[in-house]
């Protein structure tokens, strides 16, 4: 489980969560470095999350808590 904060409604609220594994060449993982540098993101992991869910959301196959 982890906690997710949804900053615009001001709610908070966990999730029961799975862990996912990939491999990615060299030069991707020194631009997801160079990408936290710049970004919001704290983490790859947190990058890769929002990346996952918003593509998601887009596609109409995850809905947020809520809806």
């Amino acid at each position: 489980m982890f906690t997710v904060v949804n900053m615009s409604r001001q709610t908070e609220f966990e999730i029961e969560s799975t862990v996912i594994s990939t491999r990615i060449t060299k030069p991707m993982y020194e631009a997801l470095l160079r990408l936290l540098v710049l970004d919001a993101h704290i983490t790859i992991s947190d990058y890769i999350r929002d990346l996952i869910r918003r593509d998601l959301e887009q596609k109409g196959l995850l809905k947020t808590k809520g809806e």
